[in-house]
C-alpha cells in the first residue's frame, strides 16, 4: 500500500488515516487534505524528487512535501494555499545525503497543523533540516519530536528572496529539539527569519552545539524578521541560548525588530 496513492486519490478536505507499518515513499500533498499516522513510519526512498521552491534558492528533498500553488518540472510557485494537517508520523530521512538541502516535513503556503510527529534520521553530512516551513503558511507546529538533523531542526523561514511578501504565521509549542548529531554545518534548534514571523513556547530544545569553525549556533535564532515571541521555553547545554540578529548580520536587507523574550529557562549554554 502507498500513502502518495491515497493522497492522490483523495478528494479535497478528506482525512487519510494511515496504518500500522513502514512506508518507503516520498509523500507529496498539494491539495485540502488531514493525513493521520497510526504507529506509521515514512522513510526516505532512496531514490527522491529535488523541488525547487520560489522562497529559497536551495533545491529540496523533502520526505513528506506539502505546498500551496503549483509545480511546473519540480519548480513550486504561486500564491495559492492549502489547509493540510499531519498528525502522528515518524519521519525517517534514513541519512541519505542531498545534493543540496533535505528536510523531513518541508511546507511551502501551508495552513494547518503539524503535530506529535518524531522526525529524524537527516544526519546525512549535508545542510538537512526536521521541520522546514516557507511561503505564505499560517501553522502550528505542536508537539513534535526533531533530532538527528544537521542545519536546523525547526524553521519558520518566511521567502529569503523576499522579505515581505509573503511571510509566515506560525507557532510552535511544545516541540522537543535535541541531538542533531555529527555535524559539519552549525545546526540551530528553532529558527525564525526571512519574514517569519510568530511565536516560539514552551519548548525543550538541548544539546546544539558545533565543533568545528568560529560560528556558534543557538538554541533559539530570530534574524531578518520582526514580530516573534520566545517564551517559556527550556534551552540547555547549547553553545548559544537565545540569538537575535539584524539581518546585517548576514548582508540581508532587513532590520530584526519587535522580538519579545519572556520567561525562559536557560542553563549550562556557553
Amino acid at each position: 500500500l502507498s500513502i502518495q496513492a491515497a493522497v492522490d486519490a483523495a478528494e479535497s478536505g478528506d482525512t487519510i488515516s494511515v496504518q500500522n507499518g513502514t512506508y518507503d515513499e516520498q509523500v507529496v500533498i498539494n491539495k485540502d487534505i488531514s493525513l493521520f499516522g497510526n504507529n506509521a513510519t515514512i522513510t526516505a526512498p532512496e531514490n527522491r524528487t529535488q523541488f525547487n521552491i520560489a522562497e529559497s534558492d536551495e533545491g529540496w528533498e523533502p520526505v513528506v512535501f506539502a505546498y500551496g500553488g503549483s509545480s511546473q518540472d519540480s519548480n513550486v510557485s504561486g500564491a495559492e494555499t492549502v489547509e493540510v494537517d499531519i498528525q502522528g508520523f515518524v519521519v525517517d530521512g534514513a541519512d541519505f545525503e542531498p545534493k543540496d538541502r533535505s528536510v523531513g516535513i518541508l511546507l511551502r503556503n501551508v495552513d494547518g497543523e503539524v503535530a506529535d510527529n518524531t522526525v529524524a534520521g537527516l544526519d546525512a553530512n549535508a545542510e538537512t533540516f526536521g521541520i522546514s516551513v516557507h511561503g505564505d503558511s499560517d501553522l502550528d507546529v505542536v508537539g513534535n519530536h526533531v533530532s538527528e538533523f544537521e542545519r536546523g531542526g525547526i524553521g519558520v523561514l518566511g521567502n529569503a528572496n523576499n522579505f515581505d511578501d509573503p511571510a509566515s504565521d506560525v507557532s510552535v509549542r511544545d516541540n522537543t529539539v535535541v541531538d542533531p548529531g555529527t555535524t559539519g554545518w552549525a545546526p540551530n534548534g528553532i529558527q525564525f527569519g526571512y519574514g517569519g514571523t510568530g511565536e516560539i513556547v514552551d519548548n525543550t530544545v538541548s544539546g546544539i552545539n558545533y565543533s568545528e569553525g568560529e560560528t556558534a549556533p543557538g538554541g533559539v535564532v530570530v534574524i531578518s524578521t520582526s514580530d516573534v515571541e520566545v517564551r517559556g521555553n527550556n534551552i540547555s547545554d547549547n553553545d548559544g541560548g537565545i540569538q537575535v540578529l539584524g539581518g546585517e548580520f548576514f548582508d540581508d536587507p532587513v532590520t530584526t525588530a519587535n522580538v519579545t523574550i519572556r520567561n525562559n529557562t536557560l542553563s549550562n549554554n556557553s
